[in-house]
């Protein structure tokens, strides 16, 4: 995913120089390489980070700090601000390397505030917005192949997200917002209910000990958070 992102941005970036050093860029071509380099440098750096808290190489744990999602607003309005101004003026090909830097800052910073468990959710997002970079790099380059294969990696992408949300009672604007890992406490009823699938240590211990039979499901999560040994230890 990260790779695909970062291809389309330096693609996309090198064509725009290409075409204006001859006649001014038709609007599709600029609109297509402005979101080439928006997405897929989010993807780019997004993906590096993932990379890094499965592979430890970086805490798993989300990285939050206050006013979060006002800096994360601030780089996405000045990513959007440089990508319009780069498609009015596309002969000031530093916009297009200014708005990048910015949307590698969003990435790193969406995908550090997310837990290491919820990754799949995180990676399968990635794996659309590569997509959809591919996508706008066909337009750029008008290699129609190219369109076609990175909207379906897109949409395809789109729909697993979806789905992976709802297995994990996550919705998608969590994933977007950082979210994901971070979630509010819940109710004691939903619990009781069934209505949720997260809670606290006290509460499963109190279900747990009232309950007849027990059904543990391993997932990635229990894989991420090397609880084998702990979930061993509470059925014996």
């Amino acid at each position: 995913n990260g790779f695909g992102g970062g291809a389309s941005t330096l693609v996309a970036g090198a064509f725009l120089v290409i075409a204006v050093e001859g006649e001014q860029p038709e609007l599709d071509f600029r609109v297509a390489t402005a979101a080439s380099g928006l997405i897929g440098s989010v993807t780019f750096w997004g993906s590096l980070v993932a990379f890094g808290k499965l592979q430890g190489l970086i805490t798993e744990s989300p990285v939050l700090f206050k006013g979060r999602h006002v800096v994360l607003a601030l780089l996405g309005g000045v990513a959007l601000a440089l990508g319009a101004w780069l498609v009015a003026d596309p002969t000031t090909t530093a916009l297009f390397w200014a708005a990048v830097v910015a949307s590698s800052l969003l990435g790193l910073l969406v995908v550090l505030a997310i837990g290491g468990a919820d990754m799949p959710v995180v990676i399968s997002l990635l794996n659309s917005f590569s997509g959809v970079a591919a996508a706008s790099t066909g337009f750029v380059l008008g290699n129609n192949i190219l369109i076609i294969a990175g909207a379906l990696v897109g949409a395809a992408g789109l729909i697993l997200t979806n789905l992976m949300g709802k297995a994990m009672n996550r919705s998608l604007a969590n994933v977007l917002f950082g979210g994901v890992g971070a979630g509010d406490p819940v109710a004691a009823d939903d619990v009781y209910a069934g209505r949720v699938k997260g809670t606290s240590p006290e509460e499963v211990a109190a279900v747990l000990e009232s309950a007849r039979r027990v059904v543990i499901v391993p997932g990635y999560g229990m894989a991420v958070a090397q609880a084998q040994h702990a979930v061993r230890d509470l059925t014996t």
